[in-house]
């Protein structure tokens, strides 16, 4: 390796999903035009990494029209402990009152359908930065007429920190 590269290094996955992950995230069923939040998950002190990578896994339990937006995955962001979130939104793990409580989120990335048959399992990769020790994921289900498909941890959403190493 040459001196002076700045590389990535991949931190330990943290996984949110509905109960055998490191987080709650109730995806399981999750209804058309509705979202939930996930448990705030507290990345230590620092130093800290401020980039990191996300993955979404997911299947609808009907058909949904190519081209349509699926799921909006957002970033909740809290002070110094896991209690203090925006007072705007709701907080801890449970499902969002309205879709008016995603304008304060940081927006992560959209999943977009590419076909339209049912219990076909979608998936998206995202880079996002944070700056923030305690932040969880908060997903909304776009589809106008389909729900996530009801199996338990079918659904999640994975989160790698990925700090940079400078060689």
């Amino acid at each position: 390796m040459a001196a002076n590269e700045q590389l990535v290094d991949v931190g330990t996955k943290i996984r949110w999903t509905d109960s055998s992950g490191d987080e709650v995230l109730a995806l399981q069923n999750l209804a058309f035009q509705t979202g939930v939040q996930g448990n705030i998950h507290d990345w230590g002190a620092s130093p800290r990494p401020y980039r990191y990578h996300c993955k979404l896994r997911m299947s609808c339990n009907a058909g949904t029209t190519v081209g349509e937006t699926i799921l909006l995955v957002y970033l909740i962001e809290a002070g110094l402990d896991a209690s203090e979130t925006d007072p705007t939104n709701d907080d801890g793990d449970g499902v969002l009152s309205s879709r008016d409580k995603l304008s304060n989120l940081l927006f992560i990335g959209a999943l977009t359908n590419d076909q339209n048959a049912a219990f076909t399992e979608y998936g998206k990769e995202f880079v996002f930065e944070c700056f923030s020790r305690h932040f969880g994921i908060v997903v909304w289900n776009e589809i106008i007429s389909a729900g996530l498909e009801n199996v338990a941890n079918l659904s999640y959403v994975d989160v790698w920190p990925t700090p940079d190493e400078v060689e």
